[in-house]
């Protein structure tokens, strides 16, 4: 993650605030966020960057329901979250 996340400011916070965990979702692989961002990412998160486009993260909550797309400049991507509602990150 320390090469992916190093061109925006929104970037290099998630590279301080995640830790990578050992599972996989859709091919790429999930990080927990042991803190926040306000706003955008909250202390037990989880997400992981979109594999098809590399252009994304799909946040989930603590217990891994889907919450929302997050674009790389920071702002919530409506219409993929819209799209992605009802997804869960499998146990």
């Amino acid at each position: 993650m320390d090469d992916f996340f190093n061109e925006t400011e929104l970037e290099r916070t998630l590279n301080h605030i995640s830790n990578p965990t050992k599972e996989i979702f859709n091919g790429a692989k999930l990080y927990k966020a042991i803190d926040k961002i306000k706003g955008v990412i909250r202390m037990g998160d989880f997400f992981y960057i979109d594999t098809a486009l590399m252009n994304h993260l799909e946040v989930f909550d603590s217990i891994k329901e889907f919450s929302h797309v997050l674009k790389f400049d920071g702002t919530v991507n409506r219409d993929k979250t819209d799209k992605a509602k009802g997804r869960k990150v499998s146990k």
